[in-house]
């Protein structure tokens, strides 16, 4: 699976979209359709797995996932799929004055010292941001290429186009009515 072919499909607007969330052996989808530009909810779905997606042959997982939708009545193939949180590897780093050139260098020796896996065996990405007075940080995340090469072959055989992974994080907390109070949401 080349996942920079995958990021780099021109994306196709899709009308409708299955969401999925994969946490262990919770499986929690929603189907979701976009009339005159905004979002509707269509369809809601909250099962429990009995195979393990990273241990259970590919093949019976996508079947078992594909009976799940299918008995929910779930008809769409294009999907994004939110990755559990413990997949992921995650560090801070404070970012030294550096040229640009030199940064991405920088960022993968970082990532190197601060995982416990080899840095080839993970998809890798960074995020940078810069605070008020200027100081730089970057939050370095990885996630091991095999899990996301086996969730591939399951979808695949649930019989589900994979347009995009995502981290489960921002499934956490729906937007408040009121936008001036703050929300933090903790994942445990």
């Amino acid at each position: 699976m080349d996942l920079a072919k995958l990021q780099s499909k021109k994306a196709k607007r899709v009308s409708n979209l299955l969401a999925l969330v994969l946490d262990g052996s919770r499986l929690e989808g929603v189907v979701m359709r976009r009339p005159n530009g905004s979002l509707e909810t269509q369809q809601n779905l909250f099962v429990s797995l009995s195979l393990d997606p990273l241990t259970a042959d590919p093949e019976l997982v996508g079947r078992e996932i594909r009976n799940h939708l299918d008995s929910a009545g779930v008809r769409e193939r294009d999907c994004v799929v939110a990755l559990p949180l413990r997949w992921v590897l995650a560090s801070h780093v404070d970012m030294p004055l550096l040229p640009e050139a030199d940064i991405d260098g920088f960022l993968l020796i970082e990532a190197e010292r601060s995982f416990h896996a080899d840095i080839s065996t993970l998809h890798f990405a960074a995020s940078r941001s810069k605070l008020a007075e200027g100081k730089e940080h970057a939050l370095l995340v990885g996630v091991p290429k095999t899990h996301l090469v086996r969730l591939d072959h399951v979808l695949r055989a649930a019989k589900l186009r994979l347009l995009s992974f995502s981290l489960g994080l921002p499934a956490l907390q729906p937007p408040l009515a009121d936008s001036a109070r703050g929300v933090m949401a903790m994942n445990i």
